[in-house]
């Protein structure tokens, strides 16, 4: 049994590491050597498991796109298909909050570290997943009258961009109290910014 479980526990190792690396500096400082070292693993172990650092940086990519998925999931406790217009709110700052809490995943995620994404299927269906999240959430709310009809895509497309554009401004420290939005209680500016976007979205009555 503990050779049976010594290769995926040598993987997740170097992921963890790997984090960490990413979290102390940059993508460019990292290196399989520098992953194996800090793993306490031979040098040529994470080439095992992951066939150069792209491979490597897929992997714990797609390891934040699943968290993400779950923090954006978490908004509706009980499902996407019972989600409100307060729960679809709170995804958006659960969005934010994630890139707030988690910066490395988060860089790592929607940088330009990984050349092509979606040569990394676990990494494409990862990422998709979590966009999911969002566009069917929009559908449930279309249906129930909450969202005005059409396209569900270029909808969510629309509200991830805002999400995203605010997490990195507030991120980069963009944000102060000049613009209205006080950073350290970010979460209540965002749904000003939510409800002014729900405004141009609802429904005519």
């Amino acid at each position: 049994m503990k050779n049976a479980q010594e290769p995926e526990s040598t993987r997740q190792r170097c992921l963890d590491q790997a984090l960490a690396l990413l979290q102390a500096g940059s993508v460019e400082a990292l290196s399989l050597r520098a992953v194996a070292r800090r793993a306490g693993v031979s040098a040529t172990a994470p080439y095992r498991h992951f066939e150069s650092k792209e491979a490597l940086l897929a992997a714990l990519a797609t390891q934040g796109f699943q968290q993400f998925e779950a923090a954006l999931r978490s908004a509706s406790p009980g499902g996407v298909h019972l989600i409100t217009i307060d729960a679809f709110c709170e995804m958006g700052v659960q969005y934010v909050r994630f890139a707030q809490e988690q910066p490395a995943y988060y860089r790592l995620m929607f940088g330009s570290s990984i050349a092509d994404p979606a040569a990394y299927p676990a990494l494409d269906e990862a990422a998709m997943a979590a966009f999911s999240v969002l566009l069917q959430s929009i559908e449930v709310l279309q249906r129930v009258g909450e969202i005005r009809p059409g396209p569900a895509h270029p909808i969510a497309a629309h509200v991830w961009s805002v999400c995203h554009g605010f997490s990195a401004l507030l991120g980069a420290g963009k944000f102060s109290k000049v613009d209205g939005l006080v950073s350290d209680d970010w979460s209540a500016a965002f749904r000003v910014q939510l409800n002014i976007l729900l405004d141009g979205l609802r429904a005519d009555p």
